[in-house]
């Protein structure tokens, strides 16, 4: 007998083929988001109302309110000429709020028209889609924002210190930021795009009732309380403090430390809520649809 061994054989191929790749979802992912915010654009610059009302009614406002209240508001400044700044961020922030309702409305039409569904079902998910539209708004209220920078320039507002600007472009974004998380809390929440604009007063009094118009110790006693302690006073308070000039002395706004502080924590406060808000009804919106 042989004490050779009996040849085995094998049934797999001669040539081992390499397992390719795993594609990455998140460049596909981010190009899809993309691919959304385009989609939101062409139809906002073929939407001429939208396009219009984005560019025109923030300038409008900061012109109408300047001509009819201009000398007003500068009397209550201690001042022979209104200082626009205080106005400006207050009409900044509040053209921003002014679009929540109408795209979080948007949002709600495209989901009772069947479209987040189908988004839902395809190989990218609904992810890129949120994401698409949170940028879409953030974009938007930004582009909201320079018309009223411009006209405030043009009607005699200036920017004394480098502090000053930095802190108004802060103010900018972070509105958008919070503006954006919020349209999408209430655009997958909302039962129907009326349901948007719940937030509506609620706005108003938070612009109007601060130091926007008129400083906060001009209020009526009543109402005092509630304006030094509006978010949007603190914002404002802290650009005149930063900016300096005439209407920080007249205001004693002098420190700007402690209306950035709370700034801060108002910003921080608010954007837990919205994105609490946010995440709660886009979760809820992506188990409905799976």
């Amino acid at each position: 007998m042989s004490n050779t061994p009996a040849a085995t054989y094998s049934s797999a191929p001669a040539t081992a083929r390499p397992t390719p790749p795993a594609t990455k979802p998140y460049p596909r992912r981010a190009h899809a988001s993309w691919a959304h915010t385009a989609r939101l654009f062409r139809r906002f610059v073929r939407t001429r109302a939208s396009l219009l009302s984005t560019i025109f009614t923030p300038m409008l406002m900061i012109v109408f309110q300047w001509a009819l209240f201009g000398d007003l508001i500068a009397k209550v400044q201690g001042l022979e000429k209104i200082d626009l700044l205080p106005l400006c961020l207050m009409l900044i922030l509040g053209s921003q709020w002014l679009y929540i309702p109408a795209n979080s409305a948007e949002i709600v039409r495209e989901r009772q028209s069947g479209i987040v569904a189908r988004v839902s079902t395809s190989a990218s998910g609904i992810r890129p889609l949120i994401a698409g539209e949170w940028l879409f708004s953030f974009l938007r209220t930004i582009l909201a924002s320079i018309p009223a920078l411009v006209a405030s320039f043009v009607f005699g507002m200036r920017i004394h210190t480098w502090s000053a600007a930095l802190w108004l472009v802060v103010a900018v974004i972070g509105g958008a930021i919070f503006t954006a998380t919020l349209v999408l809390a209430l655009g997958f929440g909302a039962a129907s795009p009326d349901a948007t604009m719940i937030v509506t007063p609620l706005f108003m009094v938070a612009l109007f009732l601060s130091a926007g118009f008129v400083p906060a110790t001009a209020f009526v006693s009543g109402l005092q309380w509630f304006a030094r302690n509006n978010p949007v006073t603190h914002v404002i308070e802290a650009e005149i403090a930063l900016n300096g000039g005439a209407l920080a002395t007249n205001l004693s706004l002098t420190d700007a430390t402690s209306a950035m502080t709370m700034s801060g924590i108002w910003f921080i406060g608010v954007m837990v809520v919205a994105g609490l808000l946010a995440v709660f009804a886009t979760t809820r919106h992506s188990r409905n649809t799976a």
